[in-house]
């Protein structure tokens, strides 16, 4: 009797506790993969209609007390497991890119600020840097001599084309369109066509490379590499899982 009081009036309820705060916590997970994954306009329409399910049910429920407990766990059962799938395949899609929406905001703000102080800068600090810049010819000779001749090998250079013997990854969207397989070692250009809205790259850990390039644009680095197989992936968060491959250098 003892051992029967203990567990219905203690483990019983105990247990009860431990599914529902489990129960809560998978469908606060899903919900925020789900709502994270999809646009932004998307979530919080999602939001509104989850909101007024959950309210309906409820409300339904408290007027009809002939639901039995039965249909109520099937029915509780085979939501959860629908919302854990979508929780679940939002995850492995990754959560969107915010870094579109913070360069459109950033680049409003540089518009207003740039032709907000555009001509008070150009004005005040024209004359200036004329009369200090233009006597001063033998030091602009030397560091154009010295740094001009001299490029740094992995250096970054972005610009509107390709080079014609560029190794070439196109990117769109959360994906390479277009990415090489093979190539000779030795002296290589690699090349980024980001033809997507949101920033990409292309990372090489073993080379120590990252070729990175803006929406609409492109960027090629040259490096010298030797022959074997690598591993490249954008390692902008979310994005690795759909945006990876491998490379050979014979």
């Amino acid at each position: 009797m003892d051992q029967d009081h203990l567990r219905n009036r203690i483990g019983i309820p105990l247990l009860m506790l431990v599914v529902l705060l489990a129960g809560i916590a998978l469908v606060l997970f899903s919900v925020s993969r789900v709502l994270l994954t999809v646009s932004a306009g998307a979530a919080a329409l999602l939001a509104l209609l989850l909101a007024g399910f959950v309210l309906v049910v409820t409300s339904t429920l408290g007027q009809n007390r002939q639901v039995s407990a039965r249909a109520l766990g099937v029915a509780l059962v085979v939501g959860l497991l629908g919302l854990t799938g979508a929780g679940v395949a939002a995850y492995q899609a990754g959560p969107r890119e915010l870094q579109a929406e913070e360069h459109g905001s950033e680049s409003e703000h540089g518009g207003e600020s740039g032709s907000e102080g555009g001509g008070e800068s150009s004005s005040e600090g024209g004359g200036e840097s004329s009369s200090e810049g233009g006597g001063d010819s033998e030091g602009g000779g030397e560091s154009s001599s010295e740094g001009g001749g001299e490029s740094e090998e992995g250096s970054q250079s972005g610009g509107g084309e390709l080079p014609e013997d560029a190794l070439v990854w196109v990117a769109q969207d959360i994906e390479y369109a277009e990415a090489p397989q093979s190539a000779p070692a030795g002296e290589v250009t690699l090349a980024l066509d980001n033809q997507g809205d949101i920033d990409h790259n292309v990372t090489i850990e073993e080379l120590d490379v990252k070729v990175e390039a803006p929406a609409g644009e492109v960027t090629t680095q040259t490096l010298q590499v030797e022959p074997g197989t690598y591993r490249y992936y954008c390692s902008v968060p979310g994005h690795e899982s759909s945006m990876s491959g491998e490379i050979t250098f014979e």
